[in-house]
């Protein structure tokens, strides 16, 4: 497995940290968004050339899924 970038795993933490503070401000479809936003970047990356995508990019996508699942589920927001 080859190791997903600095500025990528950068982006997913910032990203996710942000999304708490919405919730914390009672903004929690925004922190919804935002983490969103940060899967499609990176699914629009995949499906941009499959062929040539970057061995990480499969890892930085489930580690998007996940944080957006995790943000659903302790916010009670259903899957649209």
């Amino acid at each position: 497995m080859t190791t997903i970038p600095r500025l990528e795993l950068d982006t997913l933490i910032l990203t996710v940290n942000e999304a708490v503070e919405c919730a914390a401000e009672g903004l929690v479809a925004e922190g919804y968004e935002a983490r969103l936003a940060g899967l499609r970047r990176v699914e629009g990356i995949a499906m941009d050339d499959a062929q040539r995508a970057p061995a990480w990019l499969d890892d930085l996508v489930e580690r998007w899924q996940a944080a957006l699942e995790n943000y659903s589920g302790r916010h009670r927001i259903a899957k649209a």
